[in-house]
């Protein structure tokens, strides 16, 4: 692709930001939307329980062998995730929908 933008005469910065860029835009997304999902996840050390959060109902859980309050909080962080993914794939589909090619098969 790059080859054949150069060779149609356009400059390093056209290829950069009309077929680099919107080529890589979807993966780029891809990895946002991984990165917010591994940030939503309870934090593992226990002084980041106090801050509060989803987290707390498993670590309290834990520590009083309460298994109940244990799944409740896993549950409710598994669906934050999902909620999260499904958004961010949503507005992906919005952003990136392919457009009709102008090129006629012969």
């Amino acid at each position: 692709m790059k080859d054949a933008a150069r060779g149609q005469g356009m400059r390093a910065h056209q290829v950069l930001f009309q077929v680099e860029l919107p080529l890589a835009l979807p993966l780029i997304m891809t990895g946002l939307r991984l990165a917010l999902i591994r940030s939503s996840r309870p934090p593992r050390s226990p002084r980041h329980v106090s801050f509060g959060g989803l987290g707390r109902y498993v670590f309290d859980g834990l520590a009083q062998r309460d298994l109940v309050q244990v799944l409740g909080g896993a549950v409710l962080v598994a669906l934050v995730a999902v909620v999260l993914d499904l958004a961010l794939s949503g507005l992906q589909r919005l952003l990136f929908r392919h457009r009709p090619s102008t090129l006629k098969s012969a």
